[in-house]
């Protein structure tokens, strides 16, 4: 069984022939899926004994949210090995290496040794080493990660060698993947817009309502004090950065958009759940965040657009509330400089603006009646504008 258009018989051709010329220790993968090929354990265990592979039986999981963690469809490394063990007795074995990610069983007789991946039942996450690079340059710390780290984009902006490996470096020391311990609703393109984000308050918004109101994910930037990574797309507590920032922000507005300009179909799917679309800049060389606001004053459909930078996970719950009480009471834009509330009938002004040559955003505000709103929790405005920031932030 599997999903390639090949034959089974295809595949044991080759592992003769990878046997044949050396390649070894050889290690075979079985996932076992509950109520579909469980029945194959102790025939493709009795295929391998004595072959010289290792034959590796691993938990059917949610590699890419195929399952939902639906434990229905788990069947335990544990029943695995009692099965194995009632037809051919095994004993433990002891691991090469202390963050080996199978345990290792072996056959009482000598005939070889299996091992099983528990990552549903006895997660590892705590000592696992690995990592992944993905063909399109993502550095992922986890099989489970939503988002991975972009190192294509720091090559391709001429990081030399040791930037690279520096950032890998800090990358790493800021993991905080556990995704098989802390595993639930977070499943890449089936977010829950209500799930944790905690007790989201809707707050009166005067006259007007959240209906009057499109959420803005400010997300189009280069990330240069990143290196050139997406920086929307930096795993933060397990997730994207911007994902918090969606999920802040949906209860604020009636409708929601994502200015970016890479990640497109990243973008999309992380929007998905809160029914937001992806924009791009109508300009070229990256702007700045004034052309992502111009592409959404143009394309909203509400009376308002309400901005905020993608990388503020903490982003505050009220923020469209209270800059609708002051715009209500002077203004057509609030400031704080890209969280901000901004009237979509100022969208022809903003082009002008951007054509000529302007890119500053108070200077923009300055030229209208802006009113800033004073709030008192800092945190809610903390934007990461580096890596070193977003490790600082992960530990605390």
């Amino acid at each position: 069984m599997n999903d390639a258009d090949f034959a089974a018989a295809d595949v044991l051709e080759g592992i003769e022939a990878t046997q044949a010329v050396g390649l070894t220790p050889l290690k075979v993968n079985m996932i076992v899926k509950r109520g579909t090929n469980n029945q194959e354990i102790v025939p493709m265990a009795r295929h391998f004994k004595n072959s010289g592979a290792v034959l590796r039986f691993i938990e059917y999981m949610d590699v890419g949210t195929s399952n939902g963690w639906n434990m229905s469809e788990v069947l335990p490394s544990a029943q695995v090995v009692d099965l194995i063990d009632a037809h051919f007795p095994l004993e433990p074995l002891e691991a090469h290496t202390a963050a080996e990610t199978a345990q290792r069983w072996g056959y009482r007789d000598g005939s070889g040794e299996i091992g099983v991946i528990s990552s549903v039942t006895r997660a590892f996450c705590g000592s696992c080493t690995q990592a992944r690079l993905s063909t399109e340059g993502k550095l992922y710390l986890c099989l489970f990660a939503m988002a991975g780290h972009d190192l294509r984009g720091l090559i391709r902006g001429g990081a030399s060698d040791e930037e690279v490996a520096t950032a890998i470096a800090r990358i790493w020391e800021a993991r905080g993947d556990r995704y098989s311990q802390l595993r639930g609703s977070a499943s890449r393109c089936r977010i829950s817009a209500a799930d944790g984000g905690g007790s989201l308050v809707q707050a009166t918004l005067n006259a007007h309502s959240s209906s009057d109101v499109t959420a803005l994910v400010l997300a189009g930037g280069r990330g240069s004090r990143m290196g050139g990574i997406d920086k929307g797309m930096q795993p933060f507590r397990g997730e994207p950065l911007a994902l918090h920032v969606m999920r802040r922000l949906a209860p604020q507005a009636g409708a929601m958009l994502i200015s970016a300009n890479r990640s497109i179909d990243d973008y999309t799917c992380l929007g998905a759940p809160f029914g937001a679309s992806v924009i791009a800049d109508t300009r070229a060389d990256y702007p700045g965040p004034l052309a992502g606001i111009a592409a959404a004053l143009h394309t909203a459909a509400t009376e308002f657009v309400l901005t905020a930078p993608c990388d503020a996970p903490f982003v505050d719950e009220h923020l469209g509330a209270a800059l609708m009480q002051a715009v209500d009471a002077s203004g057509d834009v609030m400031a704080h400089p890209v969280f901000a509330l901004v009237r979509t009938a100022l969208a022809d002004n903003l082009d002008a603006w951007l054509n000529a040559g302007e890119r500053k955003v108070r200077a923009w505000y300055a030229c209208h009646k802006a009113a800033e709103v004073q709030f008192h929790e800092e945190r809610a405005f903390y934007n990461i504008n580096d890596l070193q920031q977003l490790a600082e932030l992960e530990r605390s």
